[in-house]
């Protein structure tokens, strides 16, 4: 692995590290956001309207009745056969029920119904009601069509259901007694004109007696034969007419509203609020541009030792000074504190320094001087209360007085 590898994972790390810690730091912000937020979320939850379902499944048939149309053959019948043999696919069906044709009734009820309470219902459109209410599938591989109703007015459910479900079966049922009462006009013109032709051929057959008119005269009486057979056939058709669907369930309400339940709005809410504030608590440290953690400072100071004064346990930092000065016999301690820490922690310092009768040794300065071989130089920062554009000014103070830092000692926040 190459140096800028090696660094560049270094830096990642510490980024996550920087960014856990920072989160860390802000862990009572964030979740009191979140706190807030959930019952922010709750409370609304409690005001919105529910929305309830209901639903039906039909089957379609994707066939007409039977005919037997394919038993004209003749020419003259090509037009026939396309009328009574012509079949209704699924697609065609599911949009027959979705088309205004048929669901402009059932709006208008909606309408009627609504406006009641909300007059502002009346500017809904239609489409826009179909597209947010009614939820039409078929399911795969099936002729089995589902259709499902949501509304927030859990008593207008199933009327509406009802409502589709009658005026489906009486607009598919009547599209097909038309098609077979145009079939059956269609048959008995072409009957009436070949019972005159039949005649006509077979009394000419009669009168010249040639084979041509004989065979002519065959013809035109087994074309009439045909269409009295399919006409016979097309009024058995009619009187069995069945619905082209079957209701295999009722149009049924459901126990439970749909969409999303209370608890989870409650739990958006709180989700959004401890989203909204890790990004506050990442864009307000970004914002101060302050240094929080003492690995931080390691990494601006790579080549200095680092002691943190946890005035919690004074025995340590007491401690770490006798053993500086008992290393360092020939040399004094000099703590600069560059960025005016406050009086109080200033204070505690001196007085473990002069409690401990270091002070002859141990000296506290808030300004840089030129460098001094005799003196162990040591910075003095508090975390959280400075910044890395303060420390670029500090290291460039260091530069110019050639100042050589032995070490960092870290307050913590």
């Amino acid at each position: 692995m190459n140096n800028n590898t090696r660094e560049s994972l270094i830096n990642s790390d510490i980024d996550i590290y920087y960014l856990y810690k920072i989160l860390l730091k802000k862990k009572i912000l964030i979740s009191s956001l979140a706190f807030i937020s959930f019952l922010i979320a709750s409370l609304i939850s409690l005001t919105l309207k529910r929305t309830w379902e209901g639903r039906f499944e039909i089957v379609i048939s994707n066939s007409e009745p039977k005919n037997d149309s394919n038993l004209i053959l003749n020419n003259n019948l090509e037009g026939l056969r396309s009328l009574t043999s012509k079949r209704n696919n699924l697609k065609t069906e599911i949009g027959i029920i979705q088309s205004p044709s048929v669901l402009m009734p059932i709006f208008n009820y909606v309408v009627d119904q609504k406006i009641k309470e909300s007059p502002n219902f009346k500017n809904k459109s239609f489409f826009s009601w179909r597209n947010s209410s009614l939820d039409i599938n078929l399911n795969k591989d099936t002729s089995i069509l589902k259709i499902a109703y949501k509304d927030q007015d859990k008593e207008l459910i199933l009327p509406v259901l009802e409502k589709i479900s009658n005026t489906y079966k009486d607009y598919s049922t009547q599209k097909k007694r038309n098609s077979i009462k145009s079939t059956l006009i269609f048959l008995e013109d072409q009957i009436s004109l070949y019972k005159v032709k039949s005649l006509k051929s077979f009394r000419k057959a009669q009168k010249f007696a040639i084979a041509e008119n004989l065979r002519n005269a065959n013809r035109d009486q087994l074309t009439l034969d045909k269409l009295e057979d399919l006409y016979t056939q097309t009024k058995f058709d009619q009187a069995k007419l069945k619905d082209p669907w079957k209701l295999i369930t009722t149009p049924t309400l459901l126990k439970n509203p749909v969409g999303r339940s209370r608890k989870t709005i409650a739990l958006l809410g709180a989700f959004m609020g401890l989203i909204t504030g890790t990004i506050y608590s990442l864009w307000d440290a970004n914002k101060k541009d302050k240094i929080f953690f003492d690995f931080q400072l390691i990494n601006l100071f790579p080549n200095n030792s680092f002691f943190k004064l946890d005035f919690d346990n004074e025995e340590k930092i007491i401690i770490f000074l006798k053993d500086l000065i008992l290393l360092n016999p020939k040399k004094d301690i000099l703590i600069i504190d560059l960025l005016q820490i406050s009086d109080d922690l200033k204070e505690k310092i001196k007085q473990i320094i002069i409690k401990n009768d270091m002070q002859s040794n141990i000296k506290i300065d808030s300004e840089l001087k030129n460098n001094d071989e005799s003196k162990l130089v040591f910075l003095l920062f508090q975390l959280g209360e400075i910044t890395y554009k303060e420390i670029d000014e500090i290291k460039s103070r260091l530069n110019l007085y050639k100042t050589n830092i032995y070490g960092i000692l870290m307050i913590p926040e």
